[in-house]
């Protein structure tokens, strides 16, 4: 029998220092990595707004309910409050990680260092990752909530007669 070597797996491909960036793809990271900044602090404002109106909804609808108007709004400040927060805090991680990406990429175009650029490019990566994931999880939720809609329909139509 003939021992062969075994081959490791590298999550991490190895560096090739064969590809160079020309001055019109460093103008294009320079130029994305500014919307991407511009987009970030969008985005860190509009968590901040989230949290916001997520500690005051809870007033907000306590307030309705005692003016007269829907009684169960009384009940749901809870349930609000913690809705803006828990998307207050999914909004701000893939933020987050478009904020890192920006910055690095910046640095790395203005010093030309590649290393720099690399872990821009893992930041971004992260950002989509997390974008992914969370649609891969809303988009499971939908489809078993439409599932839930059919066999509550029809086992509603078959109690029914």
């Amino acid at each position: 029998m003939e021992d062969k070597p075994i081959e490791t797996f590298s999550p991490v491909p190895e560096p090739e220092h064969k590809m160079f960036l020309t001055d019109e793809a460093q103008y294009y990271i320079q130029i994305i990595a500014k919307w991407g900044n511009f987009l970030s602090i969008i985005g860190f404002i509009m968590c901040a707004l989230l949290l916001l109106l997520g500690s005051f909804i809870s007033s907000i609808m306590s307030s309705l309910s005692a003016m007269g108007g829907n009684p169960m709004a009384g009940s749901v400040q809870g349930v609000m409050t913690v809705m803006y927060v828990l998307i207050a805090i999914f909004y701000f991680f893939p933020t987050l990680y478009l904020f890192q990406f920006s910055s690095k990429a910046k640095k790395a175009i203005l010093f030309a260092n590649s290393a720099e650029l690399a872990e821009a490019f893992g930041k971004l990566k992260s950002c989509f990752k997390f974008i992914g994931i969370v649609t891969i999880v809303i988009l499971s939720i939908y489809a078993l909530v439409f599932i839930a809609g059919i066999i509550g329909m029809s086992t509603y139509s078959a109690f029914r007669q």
